[in-house]
């Protein structure tokens, strides 16, 4: 039977998370390979998390066959001119030259920059847009919902929550639902509804069994180098991501039980705080929300992380600041970060895989 170098077993209980251990980073082992169905392959994410997402969709829609996104910046391709146009595309909608985007995206796929555009006609897409959101205007989320629309998804979109800057739950373990959700509560907003559960299942047609509260969970959090990942030095983003990123297992889904599994990735939104363990602690929120879910649904959950590295900041341009964001409008090269070839992305692209045993 495999050994594995950890275990995390997350205890949901009074509307709080209990982790066994925190994981060392001397204790991350080989990312190793995993009994997945190669069409469940679905990601997610939050804020750039989310733009991220939208990327990968977009760029691996020949793998990719789902895409949820919580308060992303936009359209696809919505910064590609820079920070500027990112901001002002959260920040004024209006603005946005959709037919511009939609021929840049053609372009990218007839070019061979992304997959084959078509790939996206009847995958799903699960778009999210609170109402009290004072970070991203709602405005911006229908453009992308529109977008996918347009190339043929099937998407569920909610614009009616009023929900702030964060991940609706209803577990009583986030912030209020009209914040800007802090990092200490994992990006999380209390709003009486476990959005988590309610993307996943779109994603996956509707048949997954819905988590119960106060469920314990008894799935495997293991630590991986993403150094193994690297080819070449060019990218500065390759630096930062040369920590730990982790994979959630749930028990069936471990290779000795030989049950087929879905596999899904998150990418988290950027964290705050220079301590690497603190910020993990607080990513494990993120993780136990995810893992509800994945356990009793045998999803395996891959989560890629960041380590700070110095970029141009988001919301003051013109300035720079350490931060571990997902790159959403080209501080990891202009011309190809939103791309296959982005240097994220391709990172990303290889840890699926591993697991799915091709690299």
């Amino acid at each position: 039977m495999r050994k594995f170098v950890c275990s995390v077993y997350v205890l949901l209980y009074l509307g709080h998370v209990a982790t066994g251990q925190i994981i060392k980073k001397s204790d991350a082992t080989s990312l190793e390979k995993y009994n997945v169905d190669p069409d469940s392959i679905t990601v997610s994410g939050f804020a750039s998390g989310g733009s991220f997402a939208t990327q990968f969709h977009f760029s691996y829609s020949s793998l990719i066959k789902g895409a949820g996104i919580f308060a992303g910046y936009g359209p696809y391709l919505c910064g590609y001119e820079g920070v500027e146009s990112m901001l002002s595309c959260i920040r004024d909608p209006n603005l946005v030259n959709m037919a511009n985007l939609l021929q840049m995206v053609d372009n990218f796929s007839s070019s061979h920059k992304i997959d084959d555009i078509t790939n996206l006609n009847g995958s799903r897409a699960y778009v999210i847009g609170g109402t009290r959101n004072l970070v991203v205007n709602q405005g911006s989320l229908r453009l992308l919902s529109g977008m996918y629309k347009h190339f043929g998804a099937n998407v569920l979109d909610q614009f009616s929550i009023p929900v702030g800057h964060g991940i609706p739950v209803n577990n009583g373990r986030g912030a209020v639902c009209s914040a800007i959700a802090p990092w200490s509560t994992g990006y999380l907003n209390e709003c009486g509804l476990n959005s988590v559960f309610q993307m996943l299942n779109w994603l996956y047609g509707g048949t997954l069994a819905t988590p119960r509260a106060g469920i314990q969970m008894t799935g495997r959090l293991i630590p991986f180098p993403q150094s193994d990942f690297i080819k070449g030095s060019a990218h500065e983003i390759s630096r930062a991501m040369g920590g730990n990123g982790h994979i959630y297992v749930p028990i069936a889904c471990l290779p000795e039980n030989r049950v087929t599994c879905r596999l899904h990735v998150v990418f988290r939104e950027c964290s705050v705080g220079p301590d690497p363990l603190k910020r993990f602690e607080e990513e494990q929120k993120l993780i136990a929300q995810y893992a509800e879910v994945a356990d009793l649904n045998n999803i395996i959950m891959l989560h890629p992380s960041l380590e700070l590295m110095l970029v141009p900041t988001f919301m003051a341009p013109g300035k720079q600041q350490y931060n571990d964001c997902w790159d959403s409008f080209g501080f990891t090269g202009q011309s190809n970060y939103a791309t296959k070839d982005g240097a994220q992305a391709s990172v990303v692209y290889r840890m699926i895989q591993r697991v799915l045993g091709e690299f």
